[in-house]
C-alpha cells in the first residue's frame, strides 16, 4: 500500500489468484465510486430479486388451499384480499401452512388449537359473529371441540402506507 504524508490510504492492494498482488484504483476516484455504486446496485437487485421468488415459492408450497383443498376453499382472490372458506370437522387438523396477516369471522363457534412452526399450541375458542385479527403466520390448526367449525379467513395482501 502507498500512503501519503497526511496518513491517508490512497491506493489499495488487494491479492489476486496467484499470489499476486494488484493495485486498485484510487479511493476518492471517479472510476472507484462508480464501481462502488455498480456493486452496491447489483446487490440490492439480487436481494430484491432472491426476496420475490422465496416469497413466491414460499406462498406455493405452504398455501392452505393446495394443501388442503377439502378444508379451505376460496371464495374471493384479487390484488388486495382473499377471502378463504374453511371449514373443520371434531378432530379434523389442517397440514402446517401460512397465512398472510388476516382476520377471521367465524360463522359457526367452536374450540381450535393452533400449533406454531416450534410445535407450541394455544387454543382458541370461537363464538359467531366473533372477528380476530392474526398477524401473518405458519401454524397448523386443529378442531378440539364437538362441533364444525365453519369460518371465513380474510388474508390482507400488500403493503398500505397511510
Amino acid at each position: 500500500m502507498s500512503l501519503r504524508s497526511s496518513g491517508r490510504i490512497c491506493q489499495t492492494s488487494r491479492f489476486i489468484a496467484g499470489g499476486e498482488w494488484k493495485q486498485g484504483p484510487r479511493r476518492n476516484s471517479k472510476k472507484a465510486k462508480i464501481q462502488i455504486m455498480k456493486n452496491l446496485f447489483q446487490t440490492l437487485l439480487i436481494i430484491a430479486v432472491g426476496g420475490w421468488l422465496a416469497q413466491t415459492a414460499r406462498g406455493a408450497e405452504d398455501d392452505p388451499v393446495k394443501l388442503a383443498p377439502r378444508m379451505y376453499r376460496v371464495l374471493l382472490d384479487n390484488h388486495q384480499v382473499r377471502v378463504l372458506d374453511v371449514r373443520l370437522r371434531p378432530g379434523q387438523k389442517t397440514p402446517m401452512h401460512s397465512h398472510p396477516d388476516y382476520i377471521i369471522y367465524a360463522l359457526e363457534g367452536g374450540t381450535a388449537r393452533f400449533f406454531d412452526e416450534k410445535g407450541k399450541a394455544t387454543t382458541m375458542h370461537v363464538r359467531p359473529g366473533k372477528c380476530v385479527w392474526r398477524e401473518d403466520e405458519t401454524h397448523a390448526v386443529q378442531n378440539i371441540g364437538k362441533h364444525t367449525i365453519h369460518v371465513l379467513n380474510i388474508e390482507v395482501k400488500g403493503v398500505r402506507m397511510f
